[in-house]
């Protein structure tokens, strides 16, 4: 395949138009390969590239892991592109790296990410659109939850701390406004649960953006952050539309 070696292709060919998803997987093999033997001939250095090098396994493995879902596989994406980021931004190690080999694992970082972005956040919500806006609501609300547990330790204390109470009282809303639905009850009973959604949705905004926006750090400075980020884009959308949506009913 040559993503690394170069064989089968031009030098005015960019690294990302060589990877697809049929060799993929065949990519991430030659990464694993070639940054292993990187290793074993760099024995000093070493331990610097650990933790990219589990990230690498970690996603081989993953994809043929049938147990495994889109968003679980997103979140091991997750942990190698922190590694990843942090190498380039916050050290220089990545100097010791061979220009094509450097280039490869940027390319594994950006399509795994491309390729599995499209199960959680904004890119869920404007592609899913035959998917009922409460449904998406309480997915998306629970890849929030196993995103802030996958962030690095102390963060993602503070964050539960934060913001988990929030994000349980907006799923039980959001849930209760679905039972009230297809229930079918009066328009008493829709209304207090819809005043209670919306109480929760305006909790959640105003905690998140003390909570998380006052400290966001992207790409290789907090484990996590960068998803949370994304899905966060989701759940302000669904909760606009659903807004939009009440105030609409209500005027009627």
């Amino acid at each position: 395949m040559g993503l690394i070696s170069g064989q089968n292709h031009s030098e005015a060919t960019h690294p990302m138009m060589l990877v697809n998803d049929e060799n993929y997987q065949e990519c991430i093999e030659e990464c694993v390969e070639h940054l292993g033997q990187f290793m074993q001939e760099h024995s000093d250095h070493a331990s610097t590239f650990q933790g990219i090098y589990d990230g690498l396994c970690a996603l081989q493995t993953a994809h043929h892991d049938e147990s495994l879902d889109k968003f679980d596989t997103l979140l091991i994406q997750q942990t190698y592109g922190y590694h990843f980021y942090t190498m380039i931004l916050h050290t220089k190690d990545h100097e010791l790296l061979t220009q094509e080999l450097l280039n490869a694992l940027a390319v594994i970082e950006h399509f795994t990410f491309a390729l599995l972005c499209p199960c959680t956040g904004i890119f869920r919500v404007l592609m899913d659109r035959e998917i009922p806006v409460l449904e998406k609501l309480t997915a998306l609300l629970g890849h929030f939850q196993k995103a802030i547990k996958e962030c690095e330790p102390k963060e993602s204390r503070r964050l539960q701390r934060a913001l988990s109470s929030v994000i349980a009282r907006l799923i039980e809303a959001t849930e209760a406004i679905a039972i009230a639905i297809a229930d079918e009850p009066s328009m008493s009973e829709v209304t207090d649960a819809v005043g209670d959604w919306q109480n929760a949705a305006d909790e959640y905004d105003a905690v998140f953006v003390e909570a998380f926006h006052e400290h966001y750090m992207p790409f290789g400075c907090v484990k996590g952050h960068h998803l949370i980020h994304e899905i966060d884009k989701g759940i302000a959308n669904l909760n606009g539309q659903l807004k939009n949506a009440i105030h609409k009913e209500l005027e009627v």
